[in-house]
């Protein structure tokens, strides 16, 4: 189900339309400072790049249900080479736990892709869950009724996150 009222949950038209506008340029920034960590931490080895694949990463509300889709939003290249599907989620602050769409991580195992999750954009940490990690979260995460959807429940303290300096 992808209809804008099942989309935007309880929040108003204009709350959400701000809302996507607002974590759009959060992800793309998300993004481009991990490419940016990869290529420092590989030290000129390698070169690390991002091309972004988004339905409409513009940041304006898509209204049209036929657009609105779950796939990955980036495409990470090493040395021009493609190394998948990934997708950025993030919270805006620490927290002790975070909530990950039920929807959105069957559909990233169906794409090979992987998530890059960040926990505070001011000083971001992240961590990077690849398939096995989605799928052991699928069958084992504590599934949750949150924002209006079933979500996956991350318990932050499982995980060791890399902070981004």
């Amino acid at each position: 189900m992808s209809n804008l009222n099942y989309r935007r949950d309880n929040r108003s038209v204009e709350q959400f339309a701000n809302d996507i506008k607002n974590s759009t340029s959060i992800e793309q920034s998300l993004m481009t400072l991990y490419v940016k960590h990869l290529n420092k931490i590989s030290k000129g080895k390698d070169v690390w790049s991002f091309v972004d694949t988004g339905v409409d990463n513009t940041g304006k509300l898509i209204k049209d249900d036929k657009r609105v889709s779950t796939e990955a939003d980036f495409e990470l290249f090493k040395n021009q080479v493609s190394q998948g599907k990934f997708d950025v989620k993030f919270s805006r602050k620490k927290v002790r736990n975070l909530h990950l769409k039920e929807q959105q991580l069957i559909s990233y195992l169906k794409q090979n892709a992987k998530i890059i999750l960040f926990m505070d954009v001011e000083r971001p940490e992240y961590i990077l869950l690849e398939m096995n990690d989605i799928q052991k979260l699928i069958q084992d995460g504590k599934r949750v009724w949150f924002w209006s959807k079933w979500c996956r429940k991350i318990n932050c303290k499982d995980y060791t996150w890399t902070l981004i300096q």
